[in-house]
């Protein structure tokens, strides 16, 4: 699996609590573009009315204390591995 080391450009505070302050450097194992699964009811059919959105946004992966953390790919800078 190719990586990617990433850094932050701007201290980032997302809704849960976390902070993570600028200039840190992370491990990035992809970069993916945003999307979300409709599913407005619930049905045996999926094909029926539920669908997946993709989104124009792009956000690196990286773990932060043992969890996944999706962080927009404008908010980092890609650096080169040593």
């Amino acid at each position: 699996m190719l990586s990617t080391t990433v850094q932050l450009k701007a201290e980032l505070n997302p809704e849960r609590g976390f902070s993570f302050p600028a200039g840190q450097i992370y491990v990035a194992e992809e970069k993916v573009n945003s999307d979300y699964y409709h599913a407005s009811v619930f049905t045996h059919d999926p094909y029926a009315n539920h669908k997946l959105v993709t989104g124009n946004d792009e956000y690196y992966r990286i773990h932060f204390n043992h969890r996944y953390v999706f962080v927009k790919a404008s908010d980092v800078e890609v650096v080169s591995q040593r």
